[in-house]
C-alpha cells in the first residue's frame, strides 16, 4: 500500500510539473507577441497542445500536413508580420517542417518551431517515432534551444516562460527569422487546469540585444551625396519594400534617377513613378545612347533575369538590411547594411537639384509606351489572347481592387507578373527566398488567415505539389480565391536552353512532365468550390465577383499549348521592346538619362 501512495505521489508531482511547464511556455510565447499557432495533430504533443488550446490569447489552427501546416504557419506570419508558433510531434513529422523553415529563414520570415520529441532515454535505442532532433534545422534558424524534461524538482518554476518569451523575441528580433523548441516530454502526456500561478511576471529579459540607432546614416548621406550628378538606376528587389517606399522613391526623385520596381516590393502603386515594364529595353545592348555609370538596390535581386544579366556589369551600391548580403552576381561596390529602410528618410533632402533633372520623366514615357504595345499585342493575338498566359496578369489590376492581398507562385506566374503588370492594390506576395513550388497554396491560405481576401495564382505542377494545402481553405472556409494556369506542365522550361537543346520526346518527358491529374476531382475530394474557363475575361470576372463571397474558389484556366505561349511571349515583348525603344529618347550629348 505504502508502494502505491509513493508511486501515486509521484505521478502527481510529474502531473504537475508537466502542467505548469506546458502553460508557463504558452504564456511566455504569447508575452513575446505569439497570437496563432498551427497545429499538425500527434500523441507527443499532447501536453503543449491542450495549453496552446486553452490560452485565451492564442488562436489555434489545425491542418492534417506537416508540411502543409508549416507553409500556412509561413504565410500568416508573412502576412502578419509577428511570430507565429507551428506544433508538431515527433519524428519524421518535424522534418516535414524543412522546407517552410528554409524558405521562413531565407526571407526573413519570424516562426517558433515547436517540435514535440521523445525523452533522452528512448532516443538512439528504436523507439517508434523517435529520430534525431536536436538541431534537425541546421544553420537555416535564427536560435536552436531544447527544453529540459519537466521536472518536479525543478527549482526555477519560471524557467519555462523564460524560454517562450526569448524564443519569440528571438523569431521577431532585429533579423526575424525561425527559431526551433524542441521539447522532450515522458508519458504520461495528460495535463492539468491551468495553474493559478504562471509566472508570466518572473519570464525575465528577452535575451535580445535592443535596437541600436544606425550606424550608417552618415554613411547614407555622404554616399547620396557622392551619386548626384551621376547616370544610374535605383532597383526595388523581389521582398516587401512597401515600409521604405516613401525613402525609396524620394531618393530615386533627388537623383533624378528612374526607380524600377519588382513586383514583390509592393512600389508597383497607381500614382506611384516606378518603372514595371523594363524586360528587353531598359538594358538593351543596342541602345547605345543610355548608359548607366552606377546601380543602387535596395533588398534582393529582381525577378526579372534579363534586368539581371543587364545590369551585371554596372557597379552596384546595395543597401540591404542587417546581416543580409545578398549579391549571387558579386557586382557589390559598395554594400550599407541597414536595421530599416526607413532610416534613409532624412536622405534626399540632403542632395542638390541634379543637372539630370528630367531623366526619370523621359524613362516614364518609355516604359508607358512599351505598357500601350504590350496591350496592343496581346489583344492582336489569337482569340484576343484570351488563352495567352501574360493577358491574366496584364488585365489583372481592376479585377483585384476587392482583395486584400495576391500570393503568385514560382516559375511562369512570378516572372509574368513582373513582365506585365502594373498599379496593383493588394499587398503582393511571393515565396522567393528559396523559389520553389512547394507549400505556396498553405503559403496564401495563412495570408488570408491574417489579412482576409487573398487571390493565389500558381501553375498546374505547384498546384498539383500542395494538393494537402487545400485542407485548411476547407477546415477554416477561408476567403482564398485560387487561379491555377494549367498549361499541363512544367511551362518555364520552354523558355529555358533545355527546350531547345533536346529531342521533343525527351524533353516533354524530363522537363515538360505533362500529367492528367483532374484539377475538378482533386478540389471535389477537399470540399472546395471549382470551376474550369478557357478564356481570360472570365477568369477575371470570376476573380472580380468573388472578392464578395465568403469562403474558398479554385478557378483553373486551361491555357494555350506550351509551345503557343512561349511565339506569343516573344511576340508581345518585342512590340514592347521596339515602342521603348523609340525616337523620343535623348541623344548621347544630353546627358539625359
Amino acid at each position: 500500500m505504502e508502494k502505491a501512495r509513493e508511486d501515486q505521489v509521484k505521478a502527481e508531482q510529474a502531473k504537475a510539473a508537466l502542467t505548469g511547464a506546458v502553460f508557463e511556455l504558452v504564456e511566455g510565447l504569447s508575452a513575446g507577441g505569439i497570437k496563432e499557432v498551427v497545429v499538425a495533430p500527434g500523441s507527443r504533443s499532447t501536453p503543449l497542445a491542450l495549453a496552446l488550446y486553452r490560452h485565451p490569447a492564442v488562436h489555434l489552427y489545425m491542418h492534417y500536413d506537416e508540411r502543409a501546416a508549416a507553409y500556412f504557419a509561413l504565410g500568416l506570419a508573412d502576412a502578419a508580420h509577428r511570430p507565429v508558433a507551428l506544433l508538431c510531434t515527433s519524428g519524421t513529422a518535424a522534418a516535414n517542417f524543412l522546407a517552410a523553415v528554409v524558405e521562413a529563414s531565407l526571407s526573413d520570415i519570424p516562426l517558433v518551431v515547436l517540435t514535440a520529441d521523445r525523452p533522452p532515454e528512448l532516443r538512439d535505442v528504436g523507439a517508434s517515432q523517435t529520430i534525431e532532433q536536436r538541431n534537425l534545422y541546421g544553420s537555416f534558424v535564427r536560435w536552436f534551444y531544447e527544453c529540459p524534461l519537466p521536472d518536479p524538482t525543478l527549482s526555477d518554476h519560471g524557467l519555462y516562460a523564460r524560454i517562450g518569451l526569448r524564443a519569440a523575441r528571438r523569431a521577431a528580433s532585429t533579423r526575424p527569422g525561425p527559431v526551433h523548441l524542441n521539447v522532450p516530454f515522458r508519458e504520461p502526456l495528460g495535463i492539468g487546469g491551468r495553474p493559478d500561478n504562471v509566472p508570466t511576471h518572473r519570464a525575465g529579459e528577452s535575451g535580445v540585444a535592443p535596437m541600436a540607432p544606425p550606424r550608417s546614416r552618415r554613411d547614407l548621406e555622404a554616399l547620396a551625396l557622392s551619386l548626384a550628378g551621376q547616370r544610374g538606376v535605383v532597383v526595388a528587389g523581389a521582398e516587401d519594400l512597401e515600409r521604405g517606399a516613401p525613402a525609396i522613391t524620394s531618393l530615386a526623385r533627388a537623383l533624378a534617377w528612374p526607380l524600377v520596381a519588382d513586383p514583390l516590393s509592393n512600389l508597383r502603386r497607381p500614382g506611384v513613378p516606378v518603372l514595371t515594364h523594363y524586360d528587353g529595353w531598359l538594358t538593351a545592348a543596342d541602345w547605345r545612347n543610355l548608359h548607366f555609370d552606377v546601380q543602387v538596390r535596395f533588398g534582393p535581386p529582381p525577378v526579372s533575369k534579363p534586368l539581371n544579366q543587364g545590369l551585371q556589369t554596372v557597379p552596384l551600391v546595395l543597401i540591404d538590411r542587417e546581416d543580409h548580403w545578398r549579391d549571387p552576381f558579386f557586382q557589390t561596390a559598395r554594400w550599407i547594411s541597414v536595421p530599416d529602410y526607413g532610416v534613409l528618410e532624412p536622405v534626399p533632402a540632403r542632395i542638390r537639384p541634379s543637372s539630370l533633372a528630367g531623366a526619370a520623366d523621359a524613362f516614364q514615357a518609355a516604359d508607358a509606351r512599351a505598357a500601350a504595345a504590350m496591350s496592343a499585342a496581346i489583344a492582336g493575338l489569337p482569340e484576343a489572347g484570351s488563352r495567352f498566359e501574360g493577358a491574366l496578369f496584364a488585365r489583372l489590376a481592376p479585377a483585384v481592387t476587392g482583395y486584400q492581398a495576391l500570393l503568385v507562385g514560382n516559375s511562369m506566374p512570378v516572372r509574368d507578373l513582373d513582365t506585365f503588370a502594373r498599379d496593383l492594390g493588394p499587398r503582393v506576395f511571393g515565396q522567393r527566398g528559396a523559389s520553389g513550388i512547394d507549400g505556396v497554396l498553405s503559403h496564401g491560405f495563412g495570408i488570408s488567415a491574417a489579412l482576409g481576401r487573398t487571390l493565389v495564382v500558381v501553375g498546374d505542377l505547384s498546384f498539383v505539389h500542395d494538393l494537402n494545402g487545400l485542407l485548411a481553405a476547407h477546415l477554416h472556409q477561408l476567403p482564398v480565391t485560387t487561379v491555377v494556369v494549367n498549361n499541363r506542365g512544367g511551362g518555364i522550361f520552354s523558355f529555358l536552353n533545355q527546350h531547345g537543346d533536346l529531342p521533343a520526346e525527351e524533353f516533354e518527358t524530363l522537363f515538360g512532365t505533362p500529367h492528367a491529374i483532374d484539377l475538378a476531382q482533386a478540389a471535389g475530394a477537399f470540399g472546395v468550390p471549382y470551376a474550369r474557363m478557357t478564356d481570360v475575361r472570365d477568369v477575371l470576372a470570376a476573380v472580380s465577383e468573388q472578392a464578395a463571397v465568403a469562403g474558398p474558389l479554385v478557378v483553373e484556366w486551361q491555357v494555350a499549348d506550351r509551345e503557343d505561349n512561349l511565339r506569343w511571349h516573344q511576340i508581345v515583348k518585342d512590340h514592347a521592346r521596339r515602342a521603348a525603344l523609340g525616337k523620343e529618347w535623348p541623344d548621347a550629348e544630353s546627358r539625359v538619362v
